[in-house]
């Protein structure tokens, strides 16, 4: 079986989750609040940690995961989401971006 196939389907949606991270983090430089916004950015991580050790990229899936534990931290009200936690996720996309051009 071909999984290039799926692989690009994949790198696809993975571009997808990071524009939805992106547009998580806009919403909450307004409001550091938003739940949906922190939501949406915890369900991208999760799905490219997911997806991203299905389809082998397992550094990128051990990468997301430890933004996945973030945003569940600040989902769960464990943490506060603050501007050094905007720029590392920032900084943590454009890492994705690069991992997924390999």
């Amino acid at each position: 079986m071909d999984l290039s196939k799926f692989r690009d389907t994949f790198i696809n949606e993975a571009r997808e989750y990071l524009d939805a991270i992106e547009k998580g983090l806009l919403a909450l430089e307004k409001n550091t609040s938003n739940q949906q916004a922190i939501n949406d950015i915890f369900r991208a991580m999760h799905s490219l940690k997911g997806n991203g050790g299905m389809f082998g990229f397992e550094k990128l899936s051990a990468f997301t995961h430890d933004l996945e534990t973030l945003y569940d931290l600040i989902r769960e009200g464990r943490l506060k989401f603050t501007e050094e936690i905007a720029s590392a996720t920032l900084q943590s996309v454009d890492i994705i971006k690069t991992m997924l051009q390999r």
